[in-house]
């Protein structure tokens, strides 16, 4: 059942992907890696961030930061783009 959370594509970038050819396609969740997916490790949330979780929200998608980090990391985060967040998630 985990396997259709398995990626079949992989990109450079979090930054590249066509989102609205997503949502077109059905999908309405998007969940994130915070530390070297959206932001190099520890960084804060950057407006290249903002703007990306802006723009998702805007084409109708649910997002939400799933982390291996303690809670107070990803809080921080996320007070700059108010999402959903999981922390601890191992």
């Amino acid at each position: 059942m985990l396997k259709k959370f398995y990626p079949s594509d992989y990109v450079n970038s979090s930054y590249i992907i066509d989102y609205e050819e997503l949502f077109k396609q059905g999908y309405r969740g998007i969940l994130f890696d915070v530390d070297n997916t959206l932001v190099q490790h520890g960084a804060k949330a950057d407006d290249r961030v903002k703007e990306l979780i802006k723009r998702l929200k805007k084409i109708g998608f649910q997002v939400c930061l799933i982390s291996n980090n303690k809670e107070e990391r990803v809080k921080t985060f996320n007070d700059e783009v108010q999402v959903k967040y999981i922390f601890n998630a191992r």
